[in-house]
């Protein structure tokens, strides 16, 4: 199976930021975060790992969602 971060700039560059979104909806939250906002977070989250996983299979099951194999 080949890794298409690795190989694919455009590919790594899609990651990247799908990973960059991900990052800030993250540091968004705070202690003060209610379980609503958790949540929405949380399913923002699962958008973009199955974003990630048609781009590169073996790169979300490896370094996203390891234990998704």
């Amino acid at each position: 199976m080949t890794y298409y971060y690795y190989t694919e700039e455009d590919v790594r560059e899609e990651i990247d930021i799908l990973l960059k979104e991900n990052a800030a909806i993250q540091a968004s939250l705070g202690t003060d975060s209610t379980a609503q906002e958790r949540k929405e977070a949380d399913d923002k989250w699962k958008v973009i790992a199955a974003k990630i996983k048609t781009l590169d299979i073996k790169f979300y099951r490896e370094r996203i969602m390891p234990q998704d194999k």
